[in-house]
């Protein structure tokens, strides 16, 4: 095709399957066909952004040439070469694509995200954000730490829309809905399309006891970056044990089928416990042969309102924790990636809940975290931006730094710690103060030689 050709051509976006931001002057892309994190450089980033001005490419080059001060000739290749290459990512429609590379973007998803991870908690940018769409639930797991919170009405669609809103012009780029069981919300449908129409990358996380062949018709239309569900055991008296609900394994293992048959990316989710820690094996598997990422964890969490320590029954023994910290299976999860000198701010606190993340409630009420039961402001009364930037709970809550902890700040295996400030709260009623089996566990991890930091 010629040049004239190419440059009186329209190009599009293809907003169905990609979120993106603009993060700190460069455009962060998420395709969400190829599960890839994507950052453009300086020159990528305003075609990008030119592109939803609805120009031709010849426009788009000449108005670079004249921002970036280049010739007019050298920047229309430079153009028509980054629109080749966004054509042959299926990042844009109407341009043609030719096998090239311009190097416009890079792909290292994991690297990318510790990027973007370190520069959101530096800038304050709410990267993350958890939003709990409702409490109510089919199930009645056993270890669960949500508490229902008062009776209060949830959100309505519109205001939901506009904490989306808010969220998206804050700078929000992965947006996790959960419950409770997402789909006892009848508006879920027109939640996710206003979240898709905002570019959010979305995670969705459900136990799939409501999922059927229609409603995984319609998930595999919204397109988000992945649905995780819930498995206890791949036995199914162990699992509905825990879940309190008889043919709930089967109901779950169906969506599971639905989703997968339509190509949907998928994790599998466990809390490995008393009733259940000899079957963990069996459902890596199983997750390796859906082609689905996998989690677990061991560590159960009081109820998030502080009031009772219940779900600590099923926490397994120092033992079995020993077990697992050992196994090749958990070495990604519990052995985080060692960086030799790094020096960054994850060294200074604890996690990024409240730097880079947040949780909103069903009710609009933000915190830190989920785990952190730290009511920072009500959405209801106060716009997002006012609550992120300036709540004194949440100021008081991003002030925490390991030098304030007095046990961990000299302690012999801070290096091989995983600290919680939510954890702390709810267990010892203090974020300074760990449990004795968060201490014990990194004591174990310095026995098996496994740094964190």
């Amino acid at each position: 095709m010629s040049k004239n050709v190419l440059l009186n051509l329209i190009p599009q976006k293809n907003d169905v399957m990609l979120a993106y931001r603009n993060f700190e002057g460069q455009a962060v892309i998420v395709d969400l066909e190829k599960g890839t994190l994507n950052i453009l450089n300086t020159t990528a980033t305003r075609i990008w952004q030119l592109i939803e001005e609805n120009i031709p490419a010849r426009k788009i080059a000449g108005k670079i040439a004249q921002e970036f001060e280049n010739s007019l000739y050298e920047t229309t290749n430079d153009v028509i070469e980054i629109l080749h290459n966004m054509a042959l990512m299926k990042w844009i429609a109407n341009f043609p694509h030719e096998n090239i590379h311009a190097g416009s973007a890079s792909n290292n998803g994991t690297k990318i995200f510790e990027v973007l991870r370190e520069q959101a908690t530096q800038k304050r940018i709410p990267l993350v954000v958890h939003f709990d769409l409702t409490y109510r639930c089919p199930l009645r797991c056993v270890h669960c730490y949500l508490t229902g919170g008062k009776k209060q009405l949830e959100c309505t669609l519109n205001e939901v829309k506009n904490i989306l809103d808010q969220l998206a012009d804050a700078g929000s780029l992965y947006l996790t809905l959960s419950g409770g069981e997402i789909f006892l919300r009848e508006d879920l449908s027109a939640i996710v399309a206003h979240a898709r129409n905002l570019h959010f990358a979305i995670r969705l996380l459900t136990s799939g006891v409501l999922i059927d062949v229609e409603k995984a018709n319609e998930i595999a239309d919204w397109h988000p970056e992945m649905v995780a569900f819930s498995i206890y055991s791949l036995n199914p008296s162990i699992h509905d044990a825990i879940t309190r609900k008889n043919g709930s394994l089967a109901k779950t293992l169906d969506a599971i089928q639905f989703l997968k048959e339509k190509g949907v990316s998928l994790k599998i989710s466990t809390v490995l416990m008393k009733s259940n820690i000899d079957d963990y094996h069996r459902l890596y598997s199983f997750a390796k042969e859906l082609g689905a990422q996998f989690q677990a964890d061991y560590r159960i969490t009081p109820k998030i309102d502080g009031c009772s320590q219940e779900p600590l029954r099923f926490h397994i023994k120092d033992q079995e924790v020993m077990q697992i910290l050992s196994d090749p299976i958990f070495s990604r999860e519990y052995e985080a990636d060692f960086v030799q000198g790094y020096s960054g701010i994850f060294n200074q606190i604890p996690c990024g809940a409240g730097h880079m993340s947040c949780y909103i409630s069903p009710y609009g009420v933000v915190a830190p975290c989920v785990q952190v039961p730290i009511e920072c402001g009500d959405l209801r009364e106060k716009m997002f931006s006012e609550i992120w930037n300036g709540s004194t709970a949440m100021e008081s809550f991003r002030a925490i730094r390991f030098s304030d902890m007095p046990k961990c700040r000299n302690c012999e295996f801070f290096a091989y710690c995983r600290p919680c400030p939510g954890l702390n709260l709810v267990e010892t009623g203090s974020i300074a103060t760990p449990p004795q089996r968060v201490c014990r566990e990194a004591e174990y991890m310095k026995t098996l030689n496994k740094k964190r930091r």
